[in-house]
């Protein structure tokens, strides 16, 4: 049910109340009682995240014996596909090697994207005392219009603080020149810090709203403590389990691991000859790089399947698991969607929480609005725009296929259905992988174009910067 549709029968619901109460009253009820129902209809509240205390789903999905042997028999072939490697380095290289040198030289300047997480982190931690500040000189402040000036000039203030770290983390990873994996992990960590910052604000501004004289501010050991939680959404508490289970986190730890370097194995084997082919080629046509996005559509698959693993199943559960964190629903069975509408709700549930109560929800509420395609939109956007400022400042290159991938399937396709489950199953796994296929083909080979000097010395045209180099370059034929 379409949050529209909620809100929808909770507005009837409030209006058949308030009907039996009216018929009951007199006519100066009557009117206290429709003031009341109005009042209500202008102020619609959506429901808000409940963390309750649950196993992530494949975890539950393993206590059926079946799926657990599945489990094993795919820990089996990753181990075989590992031992090869190893066998074929000692017999044809004479040399233990295990063809790992992109992680190893990916992960050479992790020092320097540690220093800058660190500064990032430093300045988060400020958050908690500076909005302290905040609070209580606004507790004390009773004149309105002095209020209002007061939170017009933090409101300033945090929205600066927003862009500068934005800017801030973009500038640190171009001028320092970190390597693809920690500019990664630098503007995404950036990133998440600030939507937890945004939460702990927003969530205790309405607090205070609210509670106004007894209001108080949760202690900073637990908004530390957030920074760490895998979650975006903040409250005072959260369900918590009694201990850590550090056979689990060796075990998270191993697959991660592994899943590292089944990734790269899937990049060396598909995606890096085709991408040596590009820089060096002095010409190609584009019905070649048509053909590696329809050829490319198993691997790509392969590859977001274990990076949804990766990120969404062993890296939360590993820090859910450090910091006793028990509510584990991180995701949901994406994989029977029909409708993008429902693989958006269900593929990342931490950012759609933070999405839906940050965004959708105050901009529903807020403007009182009868159709949620205006927040809708706004969604979409704000996760269009962060995409492309990771990518950008990844890859080095500004080239918006993920953010009109965004756009097209999650607007256009969200609210497609078909009577034929099993049809649209089909055609949604499909169009699945090959909107991956898309995405990180397109990138990957536009990466390697521009490395060419037959493209780097095209002909230029006005806002160059702008132009696909795979497309519009006299190596194109």
């Amino acid at each position: 049910m379409s949050s529209s549709d909620k809100v929808t029968k909770v507005c009837a619901k409030n209006g058949e109340e308030s009907e039996n109460v009216v018929t009951k009253n007199s006519a100066n009820n009557n009117t206290m009682k429709n003031d009341t129902c109005n009042n209500k209809n202008r102020k619609l509240k959506l429901k808000d995240k409940v963390f309750v205390e649950r196993k992530s789903l494949i975890h539950e999905m393993y206590d059926v014996q079946h799926i657990r042997n599945i489990h094993y028999i795919f820990m089996v072939l990753l181990l075989t596909l590992i031992v090869n490697h190893i066998v074929h380095g000692i017999i044809h290289e004479g040399r233990l090697s295990l063809h790992i040198t992109p992680i190893i030289q990916n992960f050479s300047d992790g020092h320097l994207a540690l220093v800058g997480w660190l500064i990032i982190f430093g300045l988060t931690l400020l958050v908690y005392p500076v909005f302290h500040l905040w609070a209580s000189t606004y507790s004390q402040i009773t004149t309105t219009i002095l209020k209002e000036s007061w939170n017009g000039l933090w409101i300033a203030i945090v929205l600066g603080y927003y862009y500068e770290v934005f800017e801030w983390a973009g500038t640190y990873v171009t001028e320092n020149d970190l390597t693809f994996t920690s500019s990664f992990a630098l503007t995404v960590e950036a990133t998440r810090l600030l939507m937890k910052t945004h939460a702990f604000i927003r969530t205790n501004v309405t607090k205070l709203h609210n509670e106004k004289e007894n209001f108080k501010l949760a202690p900073f050991r637990h908004y530390l403590e957030f920074l760490f939680m895998p979650t975006l959404v903040f409250r005072d508490s959260y369900p918590r389990t009694k201990a850590i289970n550090w056979t689990s986190v060796f075990v998270y730890f191993f697959e991660f691991c592994g899943c590292v370097f089944f990734i790269c194995y899937l990049y060396n084997m598909y995606f890096a000859p085709d991408c040596n082919h590009f820089k060096v080629s002095s010409s190609f046509q584009l019905k070649d790089f048509a053909w590696l996005i329809f050829r490319n559509t198993v691997p790509s698959l392969g590859i977001m399947i274990i990076m949804f693993y990766l990120i969404l199943h062993l890296i939360q559960n590993l820090f859910g698991e450090l910091t006793r964190f028990a509510d584990r629903q991180f995701y949901q069975d994406w994989w029977n969607s029909t409708s993008y509408d429902e693989y958006y709700r269900k593929w990342n549930v931490v950012v759609h929480d933070w999405l839906y109560n940050y965004v959708y929800k105050d901009v529903f509420e807020a403007f009182n609005l009868k159709s949620p395609l205006i927040p809708k939109l706004l969604v979409f956007l704000i996760s269009a725009i962060v995409h492309e400022y990771i990518l950008y400042y990844t890859m080095r290159m500004f080239y918006p296929v993920l953010g009109t991938i965004f756009f097209t399937f999650g607007m256009i396709f969200t609210s497609f259905r078909s009577p034929q489950y099993w049809l649209i199953s089909v055609l949604f796994l499909y169009s699945y992988g090959l909107g991956f296929s898309i995405t990180i083909t397109s990138y990957v080979i536009e990466f390697c174009v521009r490395q060419n000097p037959c493209a780097a010395n095209s002909t230029m045209i006005p806002f160059d910067w702008l132009y696909s180099k795979t497309l519009f370059n006299d190596c194109v034929n």
